[in-house]
Order: C-alpha cells, then structure tokens, then sequence
C-alpha cells in the first residue's frame, strides 16, 4: 500500500494512524508500507492545504514522519515518501535533502500534454510515442542521479495527460483512450524503468473522463490553442466503470496487466538501438526470465532478443491485441484485449519475436 496523509493532520491522528499501520501489519506482513505527507506539495493548485516551499515541507514531514514511526514501534516496513515536482529535477533534490530519512523520491513523469485539431491518425499516435518533452532520459535521469544516498527515485504518478490542445472530443477518444494508448504507456513505464526509477504508480484506477483543459499545460510552445467549449477526455481511469456487467478495461490498464505479468526479480536493461522505437527490458527470478517490450512505429517489427547463458529464456508471449485496427476502444465493448503471439527459439539464448505496430508484449517462461 502507498498511502497519502493529509498535511494538516493532527499529533493525535498520527499517533493513532501509526497505531492502525501496526494493527495491519501485523494481519497483512506487507513487505513495505509507503506513507507520503501530502499530495503534490508543490502544486499551486492544492495551496490552501499543500507546503509549497521544499524547505518547510521537509521540516514538517521530518516530524510527521518521525512521530508515525514511533507510533508504529518504529516498524521498519513503513518507508516514507518525500513527492516532488516532475519538471523541475532541482525542487526534487531540494525535496530529498530537506526529507533525509524518506528512502523513497517521487515524481509523476506524465506525457503528451497536447492534441491539436485537424491531424491524421499516424501524425497523432506519432505524437503520443514522441513527446520529446516528457522522455523521462530529459527529466527523470537527473532526478534518480540527483538523490542523496540510500534514497531511491520512484514514481507516485504517471500516464497520459493530453488535455490540452485544439482536439475535439470525437478526435481524442480513438487516440488517448484506443489501443496504442497501451502501447504508449508501456513505452512510459519502460522508459522510466530504465532511468532508474524502482517502482510506478500509474493514475488511476477509475475514472470516465474529464473536461478538456486551456494552455495550462502548455510546454515549450505547446498547447497554444485551448479546447473547444465542453471538449471531455477519456483521462484517467485504467478501468472504465466498476459496473459488474461489464468491468471494462481500458488499453493502458491492459498495458499495466502486461507489465506485471513480466516484471519479477532482478531488472536488466536491453540494448534495442538497432529496432527504431522499440524500448525493452528483462527481469530474471528464480532461474528464469522475463521481458516486457513496445513498439513505437506504425509497423510491427521482429526482434531478436539475446539472453545471458544461464537461465530459461520465455516460451509465451501475451501482447495487445484489437480487433479492427490501433484506433479501437474498450469504451463500450472490449475490443482491445491480451492475446498470444509466438516465440520462435533460434538457440543459443536467443529468441526471434514479432511486435505488433504501436503494441506492447510481455515474454514470459
């Protein structure tokens, strides 16, 4: 569990939440417990009950964190977080020297601000896998590299965040809400992976949509123009609905569902400089191994993946599957679902595997 305590909580509330963590402990034997001090400190938007300054937030959250711990019979399963601001790398480190005894930094490394009007469905998914703004490499390295020691970055948030732009609401929902938003996803979550960052958080479980937004979240030049009067964006939600009849889930929680599949055990980084747009990982556990792959292009591609000489290398493959094309969506019906596909043994460690276009795969043993 990754929890979040309100900023304004009182001395009494700590004492007796540190009490309850005990409690669950106890029932639960988590291997850790993440407790963080506020939501988004740093955010304008929650100031009448957000520590904006990084400096008095991690005084106040040194104390909470203190007081819950004792509390808690000072339970060393219970980690602390110290959040800070995604696009800023400095107010980050700031957060982490100012919260010395939180093992845990986080960011929300969020992609692809903007949709504007008027554009073909490859220019946009183009897009959506190549906002050069949000390439955790820009942003998310320097934060892991910036940490004090025995602080490790991870992520409190993370997912598409197009609600700015021109885009109409019948021009977002095939894009942002359409199978290679899975795709693109599992791209984020590699991407973040690979810049050091030990665990994701992606938002959120549930939601429909929201109403577009103006040019807040404009960036270097992006999201000038503001979305037509009334624009909704399929944003958040993994799952579409909690209705029993249908429970239907969207891409992305597909994608999550893939990438969960996969990661086990001990990462290993993957050299995919010869596929273009493909970004990889592998994992080894009890002997085993494991990878988890996307396909950034608008053709599927075959890869060839070499393992370490020790080890079972995959046998199964599960990827994202649609039905008539990469603009399908489980708004109403599942139409995008997780398929098999083949793993070809060519020896020697080596596997041969096909990525589909805008896709995403899990290989597993």
């Amino acid at each position: 569990p990754w929890v979040v305590i309100p900023d304004t909580v009182t001395d009494a509330e700590i004492q007796q939440y540190g009490q309850f963590l005990e409690q669950q402990q106890s029932l639960y034997h988590f291997p850790e417990i993440m407790i963080e001090l506020g939501n988004e400190n740093w955010n304008g938007l929650f100031r009448g009950a957000g520590i904006v300054s990084a400096a008095s937030y991690g005084l106040v959250a040194e104390r909470d964190f203190t007081l819950l711990q004792e509390a808690a019979s000072n339970d060393p399963t219970v980690k602390m977080v110290g959040g800070g601001q995604y696009g800023n790398p400095n107010q980050v480190q700031q957060v982490a020297e100012n919260i010395p005894s939180a093992p845990y930094i986080a960011a929300a490394p969020y992609f692809w601000g903007c949709q504007d009007t008027g554009q073909s469905t490859s220019t946009y998914l183009t897009e959506m896998f190549n906002d050069g703004w949000s390439n955790p490499a820009n942003e998310m390295i320097p934060i892991a590299e910036g940490l004090k020691p025995g602080q490790t970055a991870v992520t409190y948030e993370e997912n598409l965040t197009t609600t700015g732009g021109s885009a109409t609401t019948a021009e977002r929902m095939p894009i942002q809400a359409g199978y290679a938003s899975g795709g693109a996803l599992e791209q984020q979550i590699l991407r973040v992976m690979n810049s050091g960052f030990r665990m994701q958080n992606v938002f959120a479980f549930e939601q429909l949509q929201i109403n577009g937004q103006d040019g807040v979240y404009g960036y270097t030049g992006q999201c000038d123009a503001n979305p037509p009067s009334g624009t909704n964006v399929p944003l958040w939600g993994l799952v579409h609905d909690l209705n029993a009849s249908s429970n239907l889930i969207r891409p992305t929680g597909l994608a999550v569902e893939l990438a969960n599949l996969a990661i086990a055990g001990d990462f290993y980084p993957v050299n995919t400089s010869m596929y273009p747009n493909v970004t990889g990982a592998a994992f080894l556990t009890s002997g085993k191994w494991s990878a988890l792959f996307s396909n950034g292009t608008g053709s599927s591609q075959t890869i060839v993946v070499t393992f370490p000489s020790s080890g079972i290398v995959p046998a199964t493959m599960r990827q994202l599957s649609y039905t008539s094309g990469p603009t399908d969506m489980n708004e109403s019906s599942p139409l995008v679902t997780i398929g098999t596909g083949s793993v070809t043994s060519l020896g020697n460690n080596q596997v041969s595997v096909t990525l589909p276009a805008w896709g995403a795969v899990a290989l597993t043993p």
